[in-house]
C-alpha cells in the first residue's frame, strides 16, 4: 500500500512536468474557461460582447483586496527573513536525520502549516526560506515533494487561521454584508476561528497532512535531488553590512538607528492592545494583521536600513498577485455581473437540506475557489447568495462562513496561483510538485467531506 502510494505521487508529478503550463497560462485559459461557462450558463443570451463585458468591467475592482494581499505577502516575507526567524528556521532544519528524507518532509509539512495559520504571506515565504535550508542540508529529500509539503498551509491551512478572509470580514459593522442587510449582525471570531469545532479540525489537518506527504517519499533510485546548479540558483535574502561608525553621514545614523523600530513598535502595540480590548474577536481583520506584521517586521530587523532592504527584496515576489490578480478579477466579473456565480451555486442549494447544505456549499466554493483563487473575492461573490439560503434553511452565518472558509480551500492545494511567490523564491516550477499535490488532495477532500456533515449547524 505505502509503495502504491508512493508510486501514484510521483507518477503525478512526473506527468505534471510534462504537460502542466506556467501559471500565468493557467489563469488565462481560466479565463477561456469562465468564458464558456457564462456563455452558456451566466444568462446573457449566448452574447459572447456581453460576457466581454462582465469581463472587463471586473478587471479592476479587487485593487484594494489586492493591496491587502500584497502587504500580507511583503509583510510576511519581511518577517520571515528577519534574522530571528531565520536562525530559528536554520535550526529547525538541522533536525531531521539526513538519512531519512521522510522526517525533513515531516517537519516542512508541520512548519508550514503553522506558519500558515498564523499568516499565509508568512507561510508563502518562511516554507520558502526553510525549503533553501533544507535542500543544503538534507541532499536525499526528493525537491519536488519537499515544495508540495512546502504548499501545505496554503494549501489546507491558512482560512483556519488568523488570517482568514472570510472570517476575518464578517466581523467587520461597516462590511458590505452588513450595510447591505446580508447580515444581521457581526459575527465574531471565537463563533467561526475560535469555535471548538473548526480548532479540533485545523489540529488533525494540520497533523494529518504533514504526515501524508512525509509516507509519500520515493524510494531511493526514484528520488529527484536538486542538481548542484539549481540549488547555487536558489534565491537566499543577505542583509546588508552595517557601515563603520566612522564612516556613516548623518542620513546614515538615521538610516540605521534602531530606535525607530523600538519607538513604532511600542506604539503599534499600544494601538493594538487598545484596539482588541474594544473590539475582542471582531477586532482581527486583514487590516490588523497586516498592521501587526508591518511593525513585527521594523522590530524584528533592529535596522531600518535592512527592514528597507528587505522589504525591496520581497517587492519582487508580488508580482504574480500585481499581474494575476486583475485576471483572475476578470473571472470574478464573468461570475459577478453574468449568472454564473448564481447558476453554479443555485444547482447546489436547490437540492440541499439543512444536513447536507454546508456539504453542498463546500464543493459549491471549492469549484469556483478554481476559477477564483482569492478567498476574499469570491466571498463577495457568493456570501449573497450563501447566507440567505443558509438561513432560510435554518444554517447559521457562523455556520456557513466557516464552511464556505473550508470550501475556499477544497482545491487549493491543487491550484497554482498562491504557489506563484513560493515557485518564485525557490526556483522551482510549480508542475514539478503538482503530482503530490493531487496525490494530498483526494484524503483532504474526503475528510473535509465528512467535516461538513458533522459540523454543528448553528455555531
Amino acid at each position: 500500500m505505502l509503495d502504491a502510494l508512493k508510486n501514484f505521487g510521483d507518477g503525478l508529478s512526473r506527468w505534471t512536468m510534462k504537460w502542466v503550463p506556467h501559471s500565468l497560462i493557467v489563469a488565462l485559459i481560466l479565463n477561456l474557461i469562465a468564458f464558456i461557462l457564462a456563455l452558456i450558463w451566466g444568462d446573457v443570451g449566448y452574447n459572447p460582447i456581453t460576457v466581454v463585458q462582465a469581463w472587463g468591467d471586473g478587471f479592476w475592482v479587487l485593487l484594494t483586496f489586492a493591496m491587502q494581499m500584497c502587504l500580507i505577502l511583503l509583510t510576511g516575507y519581511i518577517v520571515a527573513v528577519s534574522p530571528p526567524v531565520e536562525k530559528a528556521l536554520a535550526w529547525l532544519a538541522n533536525l531531521p536525520n539526513p538519512d531519512k528524507p521522510w522526517q525533513a518532509i515531516l517537519l516542512m509539512g508541520l512548519v508550514t502549516n503553522i506558519l500558515a495559520y498564523i499568516n499565509w504571506g508568512l507561510s508563502i515565504v518562511g516554507a520558502a526560506i526553510f525549503m533553501i535550508y533544507l535542500v543544503r542540508l538534507q541532499k536525499k529529500t526528493d525537491f519536488r515533494l519537499l515544495l508540495a509539503a512546502a504548499y501545505l498551509g496554503l494549501g489546507c491551512v491558512w482560512h483556519m487561521g488568523l488570517s482568514a478572509s472570510a472570517p476575518l470580514m464578517v466581523p467587520d459593522p461597516d462590511s458590505f454584508l452588513i450595510t447591505e442587510g446580508i447580515l444581521a449582525e457581526p459575527i465574531p471570531t471565537n463563533r467561526t476561528i475560535f469555535s471548538g469545532f473548526n480548532v479540533g479540525l485545523t489540529i488533525f489537518t494540520v497533523l494529518f497532512t504533514a504526515v501524508f506527504m512525509a509516507l509519500m517519499h520515493p524510494s531511493k533510485e526514484k528520488t529527484l535531488v536538486l542538481p548542484p546548479e539549481r540549488l547555487e540558483a536558489v534565491e537566499k535574502w543577505i542583509p546588508p553590512e552595517k557601515p563603520r561608525k566612522e564612516e556613516m553621514s548623518a542620513a546614515d545614523k538615521l538610516n540605521w538607528w534602531p530606535g525607530w523600530g523600538v519607538i513604532f513598535a511600542i506604539a503599534a502595540l499600544i494601538w493594538l492592545v487598545r484596539w482588541y480590548s474594544q473590539k475582542g474577536f471582531a477586532g482581527l481583520t486583514l487590516n490588523s494583521v497586516n498592521f501587526m506584521f508591518l511593525f513585527a517586521g521594523l522590530l524584528l530587523h533592529w535596522y531600518p536600513a535592512r527592514f528597507v532592504d528587505a522589504a525591496l527584496s520581497g517587492a519582487n515576489k508580488v508580482w504574480g498577485i500585481i499581474i494575476q490578480f486583475p485576471i483572475y478579477a476578470g473571472i470574478f466579473g464573468m461570475l459577478r455581473y453574468t449568472a454564473l456565480a448564481q447558476t453554479i451555486t443555485g444547482a447546489f442549494v436547490a437540492v440541499a437540506t439543512a444536513r447536507t447544505y454546508p456539504l453542498l456549499m463546500y464543493w459549491s466554493a471549492g469549484i469556483i475557489n478554481y476559477f477564483v483563487p482569492s478567498g476574499g473575492s469570491e466571498w463577495t461573490i457568493l456570501a449573497p447568495i450563501i447566507l440567505p439560503a443558509g438561513k432560510a434553511l435554518g444554517v447559521s452565518p457562523a455556520t456557513v462562513t466557516l464552511t464556505y472558509a473550508w470550501g475556499d480551500m477544497a482545491t487549493d492545494v491543487i491550484q497554482p496561483f498562491w504557489a506563484i511567490a513560493l515557485c518564485e523564491i525557490t526556483g522551482i516550477k510549480f508542475r514539478e510538485m503538482m503530482g503530490y499535490c493531487v496525490a494530498m488532495w483526494i484524503p483532504y477532500l474526503i475528510y473535509m467531506s465528512i467535516a461538513c456533515l458533522l459540523v454543528p449547524l448553528v455555531l
